[in-house]
């Protein structure tokens, strides 16, 4: 699964030094940014080249399907889940199963109306800083080699959690 953040909410809830361990370095004066609502979402997933969404959506919920049309691998398939906060809650905006690459390229569109977005994996851990405009195949490097560097610190016991 991977989880996007706002650049803002990301600094509050990650460690310093964490960051400073794994490489990972916030700008020093970041534009604003906010989570997507419902509409700007569905935009961006409709405007998708190849790729189709369907929608189940309740009070509280926005699910996607997202299919490719045609690849050579075979279908790509991604979930998307936009979360409505509650009281003074975050939205959650989140995205299971799916390419690396897809995810990328869905939270690059949706920096365009949102300011720089952080996307990191459960996974691993590792964030990567989305803005727009971004190159996707360069990010996508250097977000590989930031989960390595985490998995090499951790497995070392140097760092348990951010």
């Amino acid at each position: 699964m991977y989880g996007v953040t706002t650049l803002e909410h990301f600094a509050e809830m990650t460690r310093s030094d964490w960051l400073e361990a794994v490489g990972f370095t916030l700008p020093a004066n970041p534009l604003p940014s906010r989570y997507p609502t419902e509409e700007e979402l569905r935009k961006v997933l409709d405007s998708l080249d190849g790729y189709s969404a369907s929608y189940q959506i309740d009070a509280y919920t926005c699910f996607a399907d997202v299919t490719s049309a045609q690849d050579r691998d075979g279908p790509q398939y991604i979930g998307v889940r936009l979360t409505k906060p509650l009281r003074d809650e975050h939205p959650t905006l989140a995205f299971e199963k799916g390419s690396d690459r897809l995810v990328l390229m869905i939270v690059e569109k949706l920096s365009h109306v949102c300011g720089p977005l952080v996307l990191d994996s459960d996974l691993d851990g590792a964030p990567v800083l989305v803005t727009p405009g971004i190159d996707i195949d360069s990010a996508l490097e250097g977000w590989l080699a930031l989960a390595e560097r985490i998995q090499a610190l951790t497995s070392g016991g140097r760092w348990h959690s951010r």
